[in-house]
């Protein structure tokens, strides 16, 4: 069998070494390209673009968390099952469909800047993608500017948190000063001091 490969003619030897390099070369190309594109993807699906598991893009979704808190307990609603948040929107809202929510949106997108005309904003935007009424893209897109504006007007969560409840009071014509709260306001006001006793799930002025 040696003596058959030596007997070979050189242009063999050369053109065996040639095609081993290539194929050498190939695999090695192919792992970088592969690398490449498995980095590129993380980066797109972290950002809310890609089809991944992780569609949320952070520091938003948390902070957005953290800015509906008392009414959520801290929960999402964009982590919900499409059946709670439709059945949200419809008993809440009478939203049942996407030209309904976008309706509501722009309602509340161009009503006066309060915690408790955004917070809503927000709540029903992140329903509003689970329910499967909006595009995720289109919904993050809208909630950003409306979370940052709430940022740069206060000073922490807890602000955001007692203007939704001031805003609440005014639509519910209750006391300012909070002498006649209903049920479900005492129950936010209890929540409220539960929350301002936790360590924040992300810093207040994280970049957005």
């Amino acid at each position: 069998m040696i003596d058959q490969l030596l007997s070979l003619p050189w242009y063999f030897w050369c053109v065996g070494l040639t095609a081993g390099g290539i194929t050498i070369a190939v695999m090695i190309g192919w792992g970088i390209l592969q690398s490449r594109l498995e980095k590129e993807e993380e980066k797109v699906t972290a950002a809310g673009q890609g089809l991944g598991p992780v569609q949320h893009p952070e520091p938003l979704h948390t902070w957005i968390k953290m800015a509906c808190a008392p009414l959520d307990d801290g929960q999402s609603w964009a982590e919900m099952t499409q059946q709670q948040a439709q059945n949200m929107l419809r008993n809440d809202w009478s939203i049942m469909g996407g030209p309904l929510l976008e309706n509501c949106l722009m309602q509340l997108g161009s009503s006066p800047p309060t915690a408790w005309n955004e917070v809503r904003l927000l709540r029903v935007a992140l329903a509003g993608w689970r329910a499967g009424y909006i595009d995720i893209g289109k919904m993050w897109a809208g909630v950003r500017p409306i979370a940052q504006r709430l940022q740069s007007r206060h000073a922490s969560f807890e602000s955001v948190w007692l203007e939704y409840l001031a805003g609440y009071r005014e639509w519910a014509r209750l006391p300012p000063d909070g002498s006649l709260d209903d049920v479900k306001t005492q129950e936010r006001r209890s929540k409220i001091e539960q929350w301002k006793m936790r360590p924040p799930l992300v810093d207040f002025r994280a970049g957005l």
